[in-house]
């Protein structure tokens, strides 16, 4: 977990604040301080890796941000490994194992 002047580094801005506009970011409350999981981040880059904004975009009303992050960082079927680690070397296949864990079961 980074703090906001942490991901302020990683992504060039210069000051912590610079982050209320960035968009595609998961981020949590703890003890009263915003934290950004590290799994994100591009740190080659110094970015975001673009399929976040994806998923954030999908991500249901009903889901919170938590839920979200725990269904990145668990062991998924089709990876093996978390779907976070997948997101530099397989974004469009982690974006198709969520619209699955996402979509409605129907009962007919």
């Amino acid at each position: 977990m980074l703090d906001a002047g942490q991901v302020a580094e990683i992504l060039g801005l210069s000051a912590a604040h610079g982050l209320e506009g960035q968009q595609g970011l998961l981020g949590f409350t703890i003890d009263g301080r915003v934290m950004y999981p590290l799994f994100q981040f591009d740190l080659e880059h110094g970015s975001i890796y673009p399929v976040v904004s994806r998923l954030i975009a999908l991500k249901p009303r009903n889901w919170s941000t938590l839920r979200m992050v725990h269904w990145l960082l668990r062991p998924h079927l089709d990876f093996g490994v978390p779907p976070a680690d997948y997101l530099a070397q397989e974004p469009e296949e982690v974006v198709s194992a969520f619209k699955r864990e996402i979509e409605l079961v129907v009962h007919g």
